[in-house]
């Protein structure tokens, strides 16, 4: 059952959350969050992007490594083009799912279920769509429910900002790219 849904959860969570935010994109802008808020969430932030980064070598350490190939070989040719590869990739990456999980996601599930039930009900989902993904299996559901309970409390205490989760996601997604290119 769970091989039957890896495919088409994550095809269908993605428009139907772009839905969601365009639905809402009236709403009014976050409120203005004071210097000190921003800062903790700063840290937090970083300490959320080591946290992801640890976790996931962790996860690289502990599993056979096989020959994927993430990107076309032109593209990993060379160390500096790897790692402009690795760099754009994890922007991207970060950017489209920080955006559709704590940005319109949470934002439409917190108004109808409450904080705490905002942050577990797109946790969890942001979870299962990765139990095929890198990190794999229930290791990679554990690790990346876990970032996505951070990220989330995170975009609730900057008042929907998600910035320092975007820059938490693309620490964790370099880090774990660039030990799959085999790059360190």
């Amino acid at each position: 059952m769970a091989l039957i849904l890896s495919v088409p959860l994550p095809l269908v969570a993605g428009p139907a959350i772009l839905i969601i935010w365009v639905r809402d994109r009236h709403r009014a802008p976050p409120h203005p969050i004071s210097a000190r808020r921003a800062k903790i969430g700063l840290g937090f932030g970083l300490a959320l992007a080591f946290i992801s980064a640890v976790g996931v070598l962790w996860w690289a350490t502990t599993k056979t490594m096989f020959a994927v190939p993430l990107f076309p070989d032109f593209l990993t040719s060379s160390t500096p083009l790897a790692l402009l590869t690795i760099v754009i990739a994890s922007i991207i990456n970060a950017v489209w799912k920080e955006a559709l999980w704590r940005g319109a996601l949470l934002a439409r599930l917190r108004g109808a279920y409450g904080a705490t039930g905002a942050v577990l009900i797109s946790s969890v989902g942001f979870a299962a769509v990765h139990f095929y993904a890198i990190p794999d299996g229930w290791a990679g559901v554990a690790l990346t429910g876990l970032f996505a309970v951070g990220a989330a409390t995170l975009s609730l205490y900057l008042r929907g900002r998600i910035w320092a989760g975007v820059g938490a996601h693309i620490v964790a997604d370099f880090v774990l790219l660039g030990y799959l290119l085999r790059l360190w």
